[in-house]
């Protein structure tokens, strides 16, 4: 139930909202933690990929 919420929250295109992604990295489920760690590094794309050149 957990990993669902999790995908569903993500689909919903939820950016720099992390609270629920650091509650899911914190589960006692290894793949609610594995997906959380996904979309972390998916939502950290996005933000690099949204910063002008010179600030990368």
């Amino acid at each position: 139930m957990r990993l669902w919420a999790l995908d569903m929250w993500a689909q919903q295109n939820q950016t720099a909202l992390l609270d629920p992604l650091t509650r899911a990295f914190k589960d006692e489920d290894e793949r609610v933690q594995a997906r959380a760690l996904e979309l972390i590094e998916q939502d950290r794309v996005r933000e690099q990929a949204a910063k002008p050149e010179v600030e990368k």
